[in-house]
């Protein structure tokens, strides 16, 4: 519910997180810059976008150094 996730629902889905300053219960918002195929999940307060190891820049939008072929990034 709310997008929420957690026995208590005390952390946000996947591809949602919780932006500094938003109050509840409609505090999770979806991740929207975030390339989920790339990333693991986004930072709470931030958003700012956890790459996939073969991934880097700011969306996860290219590959990471010593990998190569993006989208793919072997």
């Amino acid at each position: 519910q709310h997008n929420t996730a957690g026995i208590n629902c005390e952390k946000c889905a996947k591809g949602y997180y919780h932006p500094y300053g938003v109050a509840a219960p409609d505090s999770c918002i979806r991740e929207l810059h975030c390339n989920l195929e790339h990333a693991e999940g986004c930072e709470e307060g931030s958003g700012r976008c956890f790459c996939k190891k073969n991934f880097q820049g700011e969306n996860c939008e290219r590959c990471a150094d010593g990998f190569y072929g993006y989208p793919f990034c072997v």
